[in-house]
């Protein structure tokens, strides 16, 4: 881990969104919890509604290189496997499915206004869908709280 003057603005501006109130309201919510930092990466686990077929919890591995000038990119992420979450253990549903496409960049960004990646093949989205686009001004706890959205809404039917 860096610490002090040597980390970089980045990493600096995440940590201390780390540490904000939007981040700590999600947490203590039991939305989302942060399960680590290797700097550009942090692995975020984000709750999901119960349903039959689903997991309790998601997991996202962003990139925040960049941070928050840049948009992060996010890929469903399999953390026992260290890898982008298999097809078959994907969310699915009518808002879920389409942005946790598994054809999408083979899987390895989220299909999503805010994501890095998407916003790169879809430079419209920053006009058409300003107020999901990402902006130096959001932070990860936006982003986290729209994933949560998505994982429990009612058309969110597990995987």
């Amino acid at each position: 881990m860096t610490t002090g003057a040597a980390m970089a603005p980045d990493e600096r501006a995440l940590r201390a969104h780390l540490e904000s109130p939007a981040f700590l309201d999600g947490v203590g919510r039991g939305r989302w919890r942060l399960v680590g930092v290797e700097w550009p990466h942090v692995l975020v686990a984000v709750a999901a509604a119960p349903r039959d077929h689903g997991p309790d919890e998601f997991f996202f591995r962003f990139d925040l290189a960049g941070y928050p000038v840049e948009p992060p990119t996010a890929a469903p992420w399999d953390p026992d496997a260290n890898r982008v979450l298999d097809q078959d253990r994907r969310p699915k549903g009518g808002r879920a499915g389409p942005a946790f496409r598994p054809d999408w960049k083979s899987g390895a960004a989220l299909y999503l206004p805010f994501d890095r990646v998407a916003l790169e093949a879809h430079p419209q989205w920053r006009t058409r869908y300003r107020h999901r686009a990402w902006n130096g001004r959001r932070d990860l706890a936006w982003a986290l709280r729209f994933l949560h959205d998505l994982l429990n809404d009612p058309d969110y039917l597990g995987v």
